[in-house]
């Protein structure tokens, strides 16, 4: 049936406007809820990550909740470059999968649970070697802006950081 009469054809097109209204909020809450899930998997794919790095497994959840936060992940390809001798970095990595190969006179190789890169956030130095994945890697990168905020809330953790920057540090004079 068509509408014949002017208020037949107006009431035909505000019937057809509300299904087309009523379609799209459907839609939209459809998309809302997917992407809020999908947003609450990665967080708890990072937060799995971050948990198996000893450094971080001694925290509290609030603590956890704010690394998990500040970390981003990263996979590198076996064989590639993950940062290079002499270049400027503003952040460093934890390890999660596989192992990298720090490029030192001895070679040495680090896997799950150790991290690098760290001197570039404490110090602002040129990074002292180059590291390559000698696996393909999962990593969690701090950025030097995080590490800062995560100092003032995480002492403890931020001490560690930069006592084994101290360390290594000593350990490449030598």
């Amino acid at each position: 049936e068509i509408p014949m009469t002017f208020a037949g054809r107006v009431l035909a097109g505000l019937v057809m406007m509300s299904g087309i209204g009523i379609f799209a909020l459907w839609a939209g809450i459809l998309a809302s809820g997917f992407s809020e899930e999908t947003r609450r998997q990665d967080f708890v794919r990072k937060w799995q990550l971050v948990s198996a790095v000893p450094l971080f497994q001694q925290l509290g959840a609030g603590s956890m909740v704010e690394i998990v936060r500040a970390l981003r992940p990263r996979v590198v390809p076996a064989g590639t470059l993950v940062c290079r001798k002499g270049d400027s970095g503003d952040q460093m990595y934890f390890i999660v999968d596989g192992t990298v190969r720090v490029e030192t006179p001895d070679p040495v190789d680090l896997g799950p649970g150790h991290f690098f890169g760290e001197m570039a956030i404490v110090t602002g130095a040129p990074r002292n070697a180059s590291v390559k994945a000698a696996t393909e890697v999962s990593l969690l990168c701090l950025y030097a802006a995080d590490f800062q905020l995560l100092s003032g809330s995480n002492p403890e953790i931020a001490e560690v950081i930069r006592k084994t920057a101290m360390e290594r540090r000593e350990a490449h004079r030598n």
